[in-house]
């Protein structure tokens, strides 16, 4: 019976395979070969198709809620003698009577019931977003919304008005009649002068009702409670389900925020760092990894520029008092610094605007500190916050600044690949790393730490077999790259067992699955499988916008250097020639920011570019 290799090539949108027939385990003839093209499920632009309809479906959807809202609204607003039935009489009040005027008098003053329900219906139209703390922090990166928000505080404070209507209308007042403007919320050099927040118009709700309801005895509380859902209601936000634990896929991903994930991700940083000292490569030392590791988790020492961008390689050779040119692996691998947690920057905040713990967040004890964070992860919007608020000046002692300023502190986004017992096995044996006979006391690497841990890290095969290839989301092994389906059978599969987020992997496997099953009909089970990926197969739309970034970064250096390498006459041809030299460029440039300072680090003598292109100097590895 003849023997079969198949062989694929996979990349983004195409799939070359080939058939070898196999003798001795090794491939004797070239039986056939093809190549299988498809879509990559991304636009032009990168953006998941599936994206590109949801965006607008969603707004097709709220559109449609919120027609619903108001007919409701226009219906119990009728019903309850507030707008008088659809006519000439209701047309010449929408027409003739501005709804900013109706909601300034509503304050202070009595107005009609007919006045009352077009201001309210007003306030309905123009009730805003009720974001919450993520969309916050995404739509309002620059503290635009918040800093237009604050601006209204201050002046509805200052200057007596009473609500935003109030505002709305004297600058009306103030300017001509046909311009609209000056009650719009306008993005201007960048900042918004005034911005009404969802707060602000409940807020005027409650005021003008308040008001109104000393002149009408028919504005009870019931009907203040059904106009005021009617109009304020807005939909829970559903929960964005957690990926599974790649050693325990019944268990869900580990939240980032979590002080356990932060040690996952530090010690195992510092478990693959390595040293080179004089041509010898090392691992850390307990005693150095200790020393980076209570910087790293707890800040001590360190500033919020390098929790934003990392540990740089010079304070890291401070800190463990090394030379400065001992080179770190990940640093020659084009890391700019090592990871810092983040958390204890948020809690302790700057010398400028100190935060609610500026002693240190790691002085409360462990489950205050988990507490704190599992209130805060779990908070949704400015309700939520208020809760948090008055928790911590209750719980906590803190004062009502430091309180308000905790709830709205926002914690890590994202999900470590490991479950809560995985990480807490992993991190255990990080933390006590190896003993060697000599005695010397070493990090370990995480895959290490997983072997002690029982569990590997490489080899999740349950030993499933099958004469053709299933979906992938039907193979157990495979369940925990998988986020978790519905489990109802009348559901179509891909949401009945779930399945892979990123588009283009999603129809990579199954075009994959869709050839060799094509094969195994022609040709029968294969002997071997071998697969060759593109690395772009599985990165994010982000990750490959950064190399776009990176390669044109790296083309304008090159570029530069060639004008350097052709004024000093340096250019030969050739091309490996050329990328010798280039190479050597980067090499020299990295010795020192200017070429005075380009020294060779084992003799200290100088290295001029005409030097550098000479048979002087070598490129040691």
């Amino acid at each position: 019976m003849k023997k079969y290799r198949f062989a694929f090539d996979m990349g983004e949108t195409s799939l070359g395979w080939a058939v070898f027939q196999l003798k001795e385990g090794k491939p004797v003839c070239l039986v056939k070969t093809g190549v299988q093209l498809f879509p990559s499920g991304r636009d032009e632009k990168g953006n998941s198709l599936a994206q590109v309809r949801r965006v607008p479906r969603g707004a097709r959807r709220n559109q449609d809620r919120s027609l619903r809202r108001r007919k409701r609204l226009l219906a119990k607003l009728e019903t309850a003698g507030l707008l008088p039935p659809p006519g000439a009489i209701r047309d010449a009040m929408v027409n003739d009577k501005s709804p900013y005027e109706l909601r300034s008098r509503a304050c202070v003053e009595r107005v009609s019931l007919h006045e009352f329900g077009r201001a309210l219906w007003h306030l309905a139209q123009r009730r805003g977003f009720k974001s919450n703390r993520k969309a916050n922090k995404e739509a309002d990166e620059n503290g635009k919304i918040a800093g237009g928000s604050a601006q209204l505080e201050t002046l509805l404070k200052n200057e007596g008005y009473n609500t935003v209507g109030q505002f709305l209308f004297a600058r009306q007042a103030a300017a001509k009649p046909e311009d609209r403007e000056t009650v719009r919320v306008r993005l201007s050099e960048k900042k918004y002068e005034f911005y009404p927040q969802r707060a602000m118009v409940e807020e005027e709700f409650d005021y003008i009702w308040a008001e109104q309801n000393r002149h009408h005895g028919e504005l009870t509380e019931k009907l203040r409670e059904e106009i005021r859902e009617t109009i304020f209601y807005q939909r829970p936000l559903k929960p964005v389900p957690v990926g599974r634990c790649t050693f325990f896929p019944e268990e869900e991903r580990l939240a980032r925020w979590h002080e356990l994930a932060q040690d996952f991700v530090i010690y195992s940083q510092l478990g693959h760092l390595r040293i080179t000292h004089d041509g010898v490569e090392r691992a850390l030392t307990l005693a150095e990894r200790d020393e980076l590791a209570g910087r790293l988790v707890k800040g001590t020492g360190l500033t919020t520029t390098d929790a934003q961008k990392g540990l740089a390689w010079k304070k890291v050779r401070t800190f463990l008092g090394l030379p400065q040119n001992d080179v770190f692996n990940l640093e020659e691998g084009g890391e700019t610094g090592l990871y810092v947690s983040p958390l204890p920057f948020r809690f302790r905040g700057t010398a400028n605007k100190p935060g609610p713990f500026p002693e240190g967040f790691f002085t409360l004890p462990e489950d205050v500190r988990l507490d704190i964070l599992t209130r805060l992860d779990s908070a949704i919007d400015e309700d939520d916050e208020a809760q948090i608020a008055q928790w911590a000046m209750a719980e906590l002692r803190l004062s009502q600044e430091a309180s308000e300023h905790l709830a709205k502190l926002t914690l890590p986004d994202g999900h470590i690949r490991v479950g809560m017992t995985a990480a807490t096995g992993i991190v255990a044996e990080l933390k006590t790393g190896q003993t060697l006979p000599d005695g010397a006391r070493l990090t370990i690497t995480y895959s290490e730490a997983a072997k002690r841990a029982g569990l590997n890290h490489s080899d999740l095969d349950d030993g499933e077999f099958f004469d053709r290839l299933p979906p992938y989301n039907r193979i157990s092994s495979l369940q925990r790259h998988i986020g978790y389906g519905t489990g109802n059978e009348k559901d179509p599969p891909d949401i009945r067992y779930g399945r892979i987020a990123n588009p283009t992997v999603h129809i990579g496997l199954n075009q994959l699955r869709r050839v060799i099953n094509a094969l195994i009909d022609r040709y029968g089970k294969p002997e071997e499988i071998v697969l060759e990926l593109a690395r772009e197969l599985s990165k994010a739309q982000r990750q490959k916008a950064e190399d776009v970034k990176r390669n044109k970064t790296n083309r304008a250096a090159n570029d530069k250097r060639r004008e350097m390498l052709e004024e000093g006459q340096h250019i030969e041809t050739g091309q490996r020639k050329i990328r010798d030299k280039l190479l050597r460029m980067r090499l020299w440039e990295e010795l020192g920011a200017s070429p005075i300072d380009r020294k060779c680090p084992y003799t200290g003598e100088p290295i001029s570019l005409a030097r550098l292109m000479s048979d002087e100097v070598e490129i040691e590895h």
